[in-house]
């Protein structure tokens, strides 16, 4: 409910005569202003699965309009979908993928890459960790909501909730630029909005034919899952995609400073090289914004991988407040502020160090390291996890049994190598 609208509530109670009178009036005014914006805004959670701050939302209009039909019919489907949340205690599951193979045919047969089968999962494994992972009661949250970021000094905990019965989930996609090489090996190579505004990956199949498709990348597939399944998404939370910046963002090349990049991995992958004008550069910067704007809307959260795709561990100061600069100024001029950074490689920096302290300076707060088992921790203004990379390395040789069985998930197109 809005503070005015209390405001004038309490007012009404608590006087009579002209002072209850005109507050009676202001508060009738702050309705009709009132009724239009919330429910624009309950249309939008519900939109997004945002079935818990629906709820919340309009069970306060159904308390100021408690004859609207509309906001009984959408306050039914909130509740439909909702169930009492509890405080969790227990570990937090992170898993991490790299954008997924989208064709077998190219990646495991026409254009065989040792390092193709060792990094990444296919489309056919995702889908089938994600069935994994709903059958054994995960739920994915929102990772900043376990930290409370609003003072610049310090972090405050905050607990972790779900629904009851479920376990929390925090999915990563790493890397999520697109470089040039990926689109050789049966891999996406640009996002792009379909003709209602889903976001889908686009590769070049097999037979040389250029497909859209929500199911070639884990960002439609994830997003087509909780539609089917609401449950495994906390108040419509996805995940945290990472983004680089060197080469490109969603596969598009949004400033002048990637080009030289660009075309070095194009010229390698034996690509067409580009020479972009400043009219198309432009152009990419308005797909890129229209395609993040999608993805937070939708409960996506974005996330850094650092500019340049570094192990921070490894680099000097210079090299990253250098490398920090260019991601502020190219890539989150485009995501907005963000508060996340996934350490390439794992790579992590303690927190007392001074490369880490500039980096919180910079308003990155909550860090991912890697780890095959869950761990987080708080630390000097500043939340870490660890999370669990699933590789075909990692599908093969780790125990990930807590989330799934490999024999159910393992794509058998590999084993022809």
């Amino acid at each position: 409910m809005t503070p005015r609208v209390k405001y004038y509530e309490y007012v009404i109670s608590t006087s009579e005569g002209f002072v209850n009178d005109f507050a009676n009036k202001r508060l009738e005014e702050c309705k009709k202003e009132m009724y239009q914006p919330m429910m624009q805004l309950a249309d939008k959670m519900l939109s997004n699965f945002q079935y818990y701050s629906a709820e919340t939302l309009l069970s306060d209009l159904a308390r100021i309009f408690p004859d609207d039909q509309i906001i009984q019919s959408n306050l039914f489907i909130a509740t439909s979908n909702t169930s009492p949340v509890t405080t969790y205690s227990g570990s937090v599951e992170v898993i991490c993928v790299k954008p997924l193979i989208a064709d077998t045919t190219v990646a495991f047969e026409m254009n065989y890459v040792a390092s193709t089968d060792s990094y990444y999962i296919t489309v056919s494994e995702f889908k089938a960790i994600l069935q994994s992972l709903y059958a054994k009661g995960f739920c994915l949250i929102d990772p900043t909501s376990m930290a409370d970021l609003s003072n610049t000094g310090f972090v405050t905990t905050q607990e972790v909730t779900v629904p009851e019965g479920k376990k929390p989930l925090v999915i990563i996609l790493e890397d999520f630029s697109y470089t040039a090489t990926r689109e050789k090996v049966g891999m996406c190579r640009r996002l792009v909005l379909n003709d209602v505004g889903q976001v889908c990956g686009e590769y070049v199949s097999s037979n040389g034919q250029t497909v859209v498709s929500r199911s070639s990348e884990a960002i439609g597939i994830l997003d087509a899952f909780v539609e089917e399944h609401p449950d495994f998404s906390y108040n419509g939370v996805k995940g945290v995609i990472s983004l680089t910046g060197y080469q490109s963002i969603f596969g598009y090349v949004t400033d002048m400073d990637q080009v030289d990049d660009r075309n070095n991995a194009l010229e390698a992958a034996g690509l067409p090289t580009i020479n972009p004008t400043d009219k198309e550069i432009e152009t990419n910067r308005a797909t890129v914004q229209s395609i993040t704007d999608k993805l937070k809307e939708s409960g996506w959260i974005m996330a850094s991988s650092t500019y340049g795709f570094i192990n921070a561990n490894h680099c000097e100061i210079g090299t990253i407040q250098n490398d920090t600069e260019k991601w502020l100024s190219q890539v989150g001029s485009i995501t907005g502020p963000v508060s996340i950074l996934v350490y390439p490689n794992g790579d992590f920096i303690r927190g007392s160090d001074a490369r880490c302290v500039y980096l919180k300076e910079k308003g990155f707060r909550i860090f991912f390291g890697a780890g095959p088992t869950p761990y987080y921790t708080y630390g000097d203004n500043y939340l870490y996890f660890d999370r669990c990379m699933l590789t075909g390395d990692t599908l093969r040789n780790v125990d990930y049994t807590r989330l799934f069985n490999k024999e159910d998930v393992y794509d058998g197109s590999r084993k022809k190598n």
